[in-house]
């Protein structure tokens, strides 16, 4: 099995594109919501000038109405009406998210989305039972149980039927959630409406494929991942290879052979590639376009992500496998709920409070108390906001923003010193001969580089954590309770908690090339934009496949 081998195997179902209708659907989406925030800062500034807010508050009110293109003029868009199904109808289903591969350890991991559809009115939660680092099959015999008792909560629709749930899934989290309805489709049948699968490896991932290859690279990778994501000894190969391993194509083959996704689901599949050189996945896009020809999103082939007879969504835009999933943006309230494990509907959330042990506060001690670089470190003010009333650091960031300000004013001085690249008018992609002078490049080689000396640190961080936990425990000790002393006091620290994980690492760095190039993602719908409009179109697709029944019956 190789790159596209589902979509030879099963050509006689091959995907209907659904593309076109997805972006008309989009660009009503993000005309409305985006006339929303306008009327919502609107009301804001009123309110502000009633009460009589003072000019810094006011300053950081007109900031925002200038993001979101307050003063700008109408999106002739916004006055299109479009008709197709809207999440928040009063009878459109309920929508659970299910995270992909490790999503755990990425803060904030699809909460752009739910967020989003929240605030649009819509039922939607992340999926509390369906883990990272678990098995398709065991996923898919968790999510049953969950989607049923989602569906107890559910009740009755306003016609007196049972209201239905969407599955919504990224990565491998659409695979798992496509093996549920497979695994179980005579308990689901009448409960769920579709699924979505976002970025999906549904018929493999070449590079699961490639780190998996031989016994020297899954040993290989399987100590890598324990490194990496702060696990146990011994659990790489226990626990987190076996779900790396159900996203390559020999498990996807052997899987799909007995398990397809039955025909009764409507499915929509959405695929996208990366188009800069200047997202957190370029280097990963890079060598899976060279070695085996295909537009990725740096992790997953679209020829992969489609599901047979499903309507394929295949995205023109430049959005890599972190943008269907990372937060965008991290303020400092967001990260404090993530970091006290609360989901972004309030409740305690589930995985991030016990991850690799029983111990809550010592699963938060070895995650969460990491040692973030502080803004003075990078020559950066030590406070939090400029004059301006951005934000220049926070607890996530403390690195990203500053040091992707400094890496982009250098950048902007050296353009203006010599014949360096120039940005293409407003123009959301950049040119290939853009990056010929080694500017953005540079840039991203600079991030890799921070990205490593940080897991180096981490590394050392852990051999004197492990010591220091050791030597405690033979004196009767608990390192992990005594008092830090914050960077640059003056004070000794006796023991420092293990520096972040890659994941917390991996979202510094996509959130540091947000900041660095903006205009990237700049004009570019949002991750709930983008997720509201393919559950517009399954709706839509599910009310057609409905009415195709109905005129056979």
């Amino acid at each position: 099995a190789s790159v596209g081998w589902l979509a030879r195997r099963d050509a006689t179902r091959a995907a209907e594109d659904g593309t076109a209708r997805f972006e008309a659907i989009l660009g009503a989406v993000v005309a409305e919501t985006r006339a929303t925030r306008r009327e919502t800062t609107r009301n804001t500034k009123k309110n502000a000038f009633r009460s009589g807010t003072d000019g810094a508050q006011k300053r950081a009110e007109s900031n925002a109405a200038s993001e979101i293109g307050e003063d700008a003029e109408e999106d002739p868009a916004s006055t299109v009406t479009s008709s197709f199904p809207k999440v928040s109808d009063e009878d459109a289903p309920a929508f659970l998210f299910v995270r992909g591969l490790f999503g755990e350890h990425y803060p904030c991991y699809q909460w752009d989305a739910v967020e989003h559809f929240r605030a649009r009115g819509a039922t939607a939660r992340l999926s509390s039972s369906a883990r990272g680092d678990a098995t398709t099959k065991a996923n898919a015999d968790a999510l049953c149980c969950e989607i049923l008792a989602f569906a107890d909560d559910l009740g009755a629709d306003t016609a007196g039927n049972q209201r239905r749930v969407v599955l919504v899934g990224h990565s491998k989290g659409g695979v798992d959630a496509c093996a549920a309805l497979a695994l179980h489709e005579h308990r689901l049948k009448d409960i769920v409406l579709g699924v979505i699968t976002v970025q999906s490896p549904y018929g493999g991932s070449p590079v699961a494929s490639d780190l998996t290859a031989t016994a020297a690279m899954r040993s290989l990778t399987a100590r890598a991942l324990e490194v990496l994501l702060r696990a146990p000894k011994g659990a790489g190969s226990k626990t987190l290879l076996p779900a790396l391993l159900d996203v390559t194509y020999e498990k996807r083959m052997a899987f799909l052979e007995h398990h397809p996704l039955p025909c009764r689901f409507p499915c929509v599949a959405f695929a996208s590639a990366v188009k800069s050189q200047s997202g957190v996945l370029a280097l990963g896009a890079a060598y899976v376009g060279n070695r085996y020809g295909y537009d990725n999103d740096g992790l997953v082939c679209g020829a992969d992500a489609e599901v047979p007879g499903c309507v394929a969504v295949r995205y023109v835009a430049d959005y890599d496998h972190a943008d269907g999933a990372y937060p965008r943006l991290m303020s400092d309230e967001r990260y404090r709920r993530y970091v006290k494990n609360i989901s972004p509907d309030g409740e305690k959330e589930g995985f991030e409070s016990n991850a690799f042990s029983e111990d809550v506060e010592e699963t938060k001690t070895r995650f969460f108390s990491s040692r973030f670089e502080s803004a003075g470190e990078l020559g950066a003010s030590e406070t939090t906001e400029n004059d301006d009333g951005d934000v220049v650091a926070n607890e996530m960031v403390p690195s990203a923003e500053a040091r992707a300000r400094a890496l982009r004013d250098r950048d902007e001085r050296e353009r203006r010193g010599e014949d360096g690249a120039r940005f293409s008018g407003g123009a959301v992609f950049f040119r290939n001969e853009e990056f010929s002078s080694g500017n953005l490049t540079g840039l991203a080689r600079e991030l890799v580089s921070d990205l490593k000396r940080a897991l180096d640190r981490r590394l050392d961080g852990d051999a004197r954590y492990s010591a220091e936990e050791a030597e405690g425990k033979r004196k009767g000790e608990d390192p992990s309770c005594e008092k830090r002393g914050e960077p640059g006091d003056g004070s000794s620290m006796r023991s420092s908690a293990p520096p972040a994980g890659a994941g917390t690492l991996l979202v510094r760095a996509y959130l540091a090339l947000n900041a660095a190039v903006p205009e990237r993602l700049g004009s570019t719908a949002d991750q709930g934009e983008v997720h509201e409009a393919l559950a517009s179109l399954l709706m839509e697709r599910a009310e057609s496949k409905r009415e195709e029944e109905f005129s056979e019956w």
